[in-house]
């Protein structure tokens, strides 16, 4: 489970620009990761942090999400030990 920190504004985040010849690739593999349920559709969202697209050697991409940019910081980090 994920905490949010006490009076923390969700932020939304734009999409990054994506290269015309990645958005089949992407659409399809986030359609994949939704039917497998590592992803859930929504249709409005209060959060959203943008994805980036890391090629791999093997041809195909790898899809990072960049939670850097305000996800992170507005966690409740419960550290162990």
């Amino acid at each position: 489970h994920l905490y949010v920190k006490s009076g923390v504004i969700p932020k939304f985040h734009k999409p990054r620009s994506l290269p015309f010849a990645y958005r089949q690739v992407v659409e399809t593999n986030l359609n994949r990761l939704v039917h497998e349920g590592v992803l859930t559709s929504v249709n409005v969202a209060k959060w959203a942090a943008p994805i980036v697209i890391v090629p791999k050697p093997n041809g195909k991409v790898r899809i990072c999400a960049d939670f850097s940019t305000g996800v992170n910081q507005s966690l409740d980090i419960d550290q162990y030990p």
